[in-house]
């Protein structure tokens, strides 16, 4: 009863949400349709336009998660976040390694706060601190409410490294690592989509500083608010400095091109950059 009744309520501030974004707001219509064109050109307009239909809906299905999961018992949050592999982290565990999760912006990555309840390592992430306080502490309460830890992103490399260091308890460090890098800090770039992309290689420097193991954690939409997540054991004994991060990218894509709507595609990820080959109208 107490499912059905948080998930009739979700779902109908998502379709509240879903009107406002798509028919009010137009809500970064602009970004969504330049990012759609530049990484699918082959497909038809007709095409790219139902795929920023069905993005708006699931951004508003986005909106509404955190606050869905914050509120669902354990046993709800279990049938609203399905795991696979997880296994790997009681063996890793066992061999006492610390871990480095590299996810993305691709399903939900809001589920996550669970991780400290499926696992028994210390679970640390980063966040963006925000300007209104009350805003801010309501989301550290959120997102801490399962007992994962959370360092500003000012101090999130020197601070994680910190705590792979420490011999007290193993950690497990959690990294959003397909965000566009700072600006003044573009040092690396992939391709990706078939665009020269900046990246982050924050995760595979904490990882190979600290002999940290690498898991790549992938979410996949199989239902409305319903999301199963899958494990995969990266190597990071290849010399190049850009293994692990080319690695996690490659994977990243054929996921997104699999599913495309559950990307963050409202989000400017190629911003000063141009598409090699492809023309933008």
């Amino acid at each position: 009863m107490i499912e059905k009744t948080l998930l009739l309520i979700a779902r109908a501030f998502s379709s509240v949400i879903f009107i406002v974004l798509k028919y009010v707001l137009r809500y970064r219509y602009g970004v969504i349709r330049k990012n759609l064109q530049r990484a699918f050109p082959e497909k038809a307009e007709r095409e790219r336009q139902r795929l920023m239909d069905h993005y708006y809906a699931h951004v508003a299905d986005l909106f509404v998660e955190p606050f869905l999961f914050y509120l669902a018992p354990a046993s709800v949050r279990k049938r609203l976040m399905t795991v696979e592999g997880f296994e790997v982290f009681n063996e890793l565990y066992a061999h006492k390694k610390n871990v480095v999760i590299l996810t993305s912006h691709y399903g939900n990555w809001e589920y996550l706060i669970d991780l400290p309840t499926r696992t028994d390592y210390c679970v640390t992430s980063g966040y963006s601190p925000v300007k209104s306080k009350w805003l801010n502490d309501f989301l550290i309460r959120i997102r801490s409410r399962f007992g994962a830890n959370l360092i500003p992103k000012q101090q999130f490399y020197r601070g994680s490294l910190n705590l792979l260091r420490t011999k007290e308890r193993l950690n497990m460090i959690v990294v959003i690592g397909d965000q566009r890098p700072a600006p003044g800090s573009r040092k690396y770039s992939l391709p990706f989509f078939g665009m020269e992309t900046d990246v982050q290689i924050g995760a595979e420097r904490i990882a190979r500083t600290a002999d940290a193991a690498v898991v790549m954690l992938e979410s996949v939409k199989i239902g409305r608010f319903k999301y199963r997540y899958h494990t995969e054991l990266l190597d990071v004994k290849a010399n190049d400095p850009l293994a692990i991060t080319t690695l996690y990218f490659a994977k990243l894509e054929k996921a997104i091109r699999h599913s495309p709507v559950e990307w963050l595609w409202s989000h400017d990820r190629w911003k000063g950059r141009s598409a090699l080959g492809v023309t933008v109208n």
